[in-house]
């Protein structure tokens, strides 16, 4: 794809008389389609401009420390290099339409405003059905560098319809899934030299298609309005758990599992034929960068009452993944006591596993008796570990593990009466034990 980009890129300049110089940025040469493309998949230099994404991009594209000012740098050299060529491929405009784009010191001199999508835009949803039905892939690139605009524009939220786009932008996906072998597809024949199907994409360029609808489909899950729509397009979260579920690159993984996050409160795991698939992938996550917002994803998936009786059906290694994070600074600690209060309610068999996980008793407890002593009258953590902390007690097999802590739960109980009469609980138990 990066050799294609830069072939049409060289062809562009020609045109214009003109050559392709690649500028040099932190002693290595200037990845222009990774330039590129970070930009546009943010709806265009105009648009990370206004909204001074540049920070994003220079992030994105994993610049050396040592490079300095790099976002005045590379808004520079896209704006002398690119910024034609993406008004007229991205955009679909002519050179003489092209707006001209302030420079750094001129545009900082001016109000910043964010690019509004308009009417005239929005009615574009027709042809960009017929662009996916098609599947022509100059037309397909159209609708997807459309969508990608409306889908990362900050100054108004896109929100779907019941016309149909969604369905087609589905059928697409699935289309470009059985196509490509990564995803299980069929086996590309081969075929005589010289002979090439109309204006078919190349898997490269098909794949770096699918990543684009990934990114449009979380982009739009992330306004609210879009997601029961999202949702009720039938085969659309079963599909993109089979491609989360494959694990083929961080950047597909990660648009993935932030899709299904925001849509997670309202899947039924047991409507969901491949929700094995989805629970597996997310505990593999939990053991990575991602692990937070796997997280995120089980807690939201804790939320439908149902779902709760198959979650706690997941592995010992579940439970003490979730432990870990009672004794870390994050703040996916609180989503982690919400998956775990929701939890130890459950079987006896799902409080046993929750209380064997390495120092679970101990993260909760000391969470108790650290945050228990603030002022904050309406401490969640505090409350929520108390919570727990019943719950646990409610199997016999687990009151052995809290009499190394009945001192800490004593003073805890004696001290604040918002927990006290959960925790009496705990410490009736623990009493009972000892006189046995």
């Amino acid at each position: 794809m990066a050799e294609e980009f830069l072939k049409s890129l060289r062809k562009f300049f020609e045109q214009r008389n003109e050559v392709l110089r690649v500028p040099q940025i932190g002693g290595k040469e200037l990845d222009l389609f990774k330039l590129y493309k970070e930009v546009v998949s943010r709806g265009g230099f105009q648009q990370v401009s206004n909204n001074k994404l540049w920070k994003e991009v220079v992030t994105a594209l994993d610049l050396p420390s040592s490079c300095t000012s790099a976002s005045y740098n590379l808004r520079q050299h896209y704006h002398k290099i690119l910024f034609t060529y993406e008004q007229e491929n991205f955009f679909s405009k002519s050179e003489r339409s092209v707006p001209v784009a302030e420079p750094e010191q001129a545009a900082a001199s001016k109000p910043t405003k964010k690019i509004k999508v308009t009417a005239p835009m929005m009615a574009n949803t027709r042809r960009m059905i017929l662009a996916f039905d098609s599947k022509y892939q100059t037309e397909v690139n159209w609708a997807i560098n459309t969508l990608l605009l409306f889908s990362c524009n900050t100054a108004h939220n896109y929100q779907l319809e019941s016309n149909g786009l969604v369905e087609s932008i589905l059928s697409f996906l699935q289309y470009c899934l059985k196509k490509l072998p990564a995803f299980g597809g069929e086996v590309p024949m081969k075929r005589p030299r010289g002979v090439t199907p109309y204006d078919e994409a190349s898997y490269v360029v098909m794949m770096e298609q699918v990543k684009a609808i990934l990114l449009v489909l979380r982009n739009l899950s992330m306004i609210r309005n879009n997601e029961i729509i999202l949702f009720k397009c039938s085969g659309m979260i079963e599909a993109i758990v089979k491609i989360f579920s494959l694990l083929i690159d961080k950047e597909i993984t990660q648009n993935c599992l932030e899709f299904l996050t925001n849509l997670a409160k309202h899947i039924f795991l047991q409507d969901l034929p491949n929700y094995r698939d989805l629970l597996c992938t997310l505990m593999d996550c939990l053991q990575s960068d991602l692990a937070e917002s796997a997280i995120e994803c089980f807690r939201k998936l804790t939320l439908p009452i149902s779902n709760e009786e198959i979650i706690e059906q997941l592995p010992q290694i579940f439970f003490d993944e979730l432990a870990k994070w009672l004794l870390s600074t994050s703040q996916s600690k609180d989503s982690v006591l919400e998956i775990l209060c929701n939890l130890s309610d459950q079987s006896l068999a799902t409080k046993v596993k929750i209380a064997n996980a390495p120092r679970c008793i101990e993260g909760l407890v000391r969470l108790l008796t650290s945050i228990s002593q603030t002022d904050d009258a309406e401490d969640k953590q505090a409350k929520i570990s108390a919570m727990i902390l019943n719950n646990l007690s409610g199997a016999p097999k687990n009151v052995k593990l809290f009499v190394p802590f009945d001192t800490q739960i004593f003073a805890v109980a004696a001290s604040d009466e918002r927990i006290s009469g959960l925790l009496c609980n705990v410490l009736f138990e623990i009493q009972d034990l000892k006189s046995n």
